[in-house]
């Protein structure tokens, strides 16, 4: 899997940033989230236990 910054896609970091924390708070039941764009993983979260 190809990976790239974020930014290159025009994504965000921040909005990113924001997003950990809500899963973290609202979704206990969200383990991890990967987004590919155009082939490329742009992001992945993983909550550890």
């Amino acid at each position: 899997m190809k990976r790239d910054d974020p930014k290159y896609f025009e994504i965000n970091t921040d909005e990113l940033n924001k997003l950990d924390n809500i899963i973290k708070e609202d979704y206990s039941n969200i383990n991890g989230i990967v987004m590919i764009k155009n082939g490329y993983k742009i992001y992945e979260f993983f909550l550890l236990f």
